[in-house]
């Protein structure tokens, strides 16, 4: 217990001299420079008060105020720095005072402060941890200078200004090497627990952090088993890509029972609902390479025959080794918004009067047909004498018309042609693959079946239409193809209406 109490001492002694807000224990490096500096304060000023200590006994007084100023200023700077952590200006201070102590001392005893030198080589050893390289290298280099000039004001016998007693100068070396040893000990110790208490830390923070993982982890497995739960419907397989489970209720929506569905491939249940449909197996490209997959869209048949399109996401499920156990996914039945979706589709791309394809549409369905082989023929037509059907029977007939119109052009043409209307009482056909035989034929059909349509109901008795007709081939855009079969419809609206030409003649 008493161990423990003095760990936790220590520490946040630590704590206290080196806050972690200003002296991150992450960044080792900065870490233990800081812890240097510290020790470089606390330990240099600790060596000069004790050699001042003796200076007072042997009356250079002078001398053991001096270091008493320097060693007060160095641990007064441990305020600012613990700080503001401004290690190159505080650093650089307390080096100044240190070493500037220890010269002065040489200079003013003419080299006799032995004690004083035999310490530089603790001080250069606490201030290449504590400085970046290149101020440790001049630091470094001051005290080499100091202990050179010392044993020359020595060696040349200079005179010097406090002259110790002869039992002082010769007891200082020994004085020194004792001092040096004690103090030594107790800085290596402390700079070993700080190092300790460091690692301490450090692992507490990498314990923290491994905690903080598997937290994360559980959260994330969390979430995505509340989005699964979200889904309409979830599953999971084994490593064959066997299903062991789905959720209540999803082999009902195929008109199956749980059983006809566990144990099998998802591709051996499509194949068991449909076995003449052709499966298409890219879609499980990903499921087969044991990666995640999202918004793959299954299409099926229902129960009761209605079109069911399912929104599939799934992801692999690894054990702690990452061996591959099977797959764990959801499913959300969209098949109302893939309805919705068409539906707008379908409105964006029609005329809402007669619901033919409009010129959006039929722009866009020529620009792709050209570049087809062969791009086929294309029809351009306008009713004749529309415009006294609505200015004598009102524009609900006028409507009405167009209507019966659009069955007409419906019935003249083969199930892959796309009708459209232009707008107003002008239509197309795009006529794909067709030829110049097909066109003409499909211009007949319409001619007759509007020369019908006059025939039975009195209100169109006049009613015909003048169609062009222009090839596709050697066109490269949709304008100039229409451009072409409006200039043939103009030409057999002038040539007497009810009638067909072709682009060119």
């Amino acid at each position: 217990m008493g161990s423990m109490q003095k760990a936790s001492l220590r520490q946040r002694t630590w704590t206290w001299l080196l806050p972690p807000e200003q002296f991150p224990r992450s960044d080792g490096l900065a870490y233990q420079r800081a812890a240097a500096m510290v020790l470089l304060s606390t330990g240099g000023a600790s060596i000069l008060i004790a050699l001042a200590i003796p200076r007072l006994l042997f009356d250079v007084h002078a001398l053991a105020v001096m270091s008493m100023v320097a060693a007060c200023g160095m641990l007064a700077l441990l305020g600012p720095y613990r700080r503001n952590a401004r290690p190159h200006l505080y650093g650089n201070a307390i080096c100044l005072l240190l070493y500037g102590n220890v010269l002065a001392a040489e200079l003013l005893t003419a080299g006799t402060s032995v004690g004083m030198i035999v310490s530089l080589p603790l001080f250069v050893f606490l201030t290449v941890l504590a400085m970046e390289r290149i101020e440790a290298l001049v630091w470094a280099a001051v005290a080499m200078a100091t202990a050179l000039a010392s044993y020359l004001f020595a060696r040349y016998h200079m005179p010097a200004v406090f002259v110790s007693s002869p039992a002082w100068i010769e007891s200082t070396p020994f004085r020194a090497a004792i001092t040096l040893c004690i103090f030594s000990t107790v800085i290596a110790q402390v700079l070993v627990g700080g190092f300790r208490a460091q690692q301490t830390q450090m692992d507490e923070l990498r314990e923290l952090e491994r905690r903080r993982r598997r937290e994360l982890d559980h959260e994330r497995e969390r979430i995505s088993d509340f989005a699964m739960i979200a889904a309409d419907w979830f599953w999971e397989t084994d490593a064959e890509h066997r299903l062991v489970f789905i959720s209540s209720g999803y082999a009902k929506l195929f008109g199956l029972v749980d059983d006809q569905m566990l144990g099998r491939t998802p591709l051996e249940v499509a194949q068991a609902l449909d076995p003449r449909r052709k499966i298409n197996t890219d879609k499980m490209a990903a499921m087969v390479r044991g990666e995640a997959f999202v918004n793959q869209h299954l299409y099926a048949r229902g129960q009761n025959g209605e079109a069911i399109v399912l929104n599939n996401s799934g992801r692999p499920i690894r054990d702690a080794d990452g061996r591959f156990l099977g797959f764990r996914g959801a499913v959300v039945d969209v098949s109302e918004t893939h309805r919705l979706t068409r539906e707008l589709r379908r409105l964006a791309e029609s005329d809402p009067l007669t619901g033919l394809a409009n010129r959006r549409c039929l722009h866009d369905t020529l620009d792709a047909q050209l570049r087809q082989e062969p791009p086929g023929w294309l029809v351009c037509m306008d009713l004749d004498r529309f415009k006294e059907v609505n200015d004598a029977y009102g524009h609900n007939v006028g409507d009405r018309l167009l209507v019966e119109v659009a069955g007409i052009l419906r019935e003249s043409v083969r199930g892959d042609d796309l009708v459209a209307r232009m707008g107003g009482d002008e239509f197309a056909i795009l006529l794909p693959g067709g030829n110049q035989t097909g066109a003409e034929t499909v211009a007949t059909r319409i001619l007759n079946g509007l020369a019908k349509l006059s025939a039975q109901q009195h209100a169109f008795r006049n009613i015909s239409a003048s169609i062009g007709l222009a090839s596709l081939t050697g066109i490269t855009d949709a304008d100039t193809a229409l451009i072409y079969a409006d200039g043939a419809c103009y030409l057999a609206k002038r040539s007497g209406r009810g009638r067909y030409m072709l682009a060119g003649d």
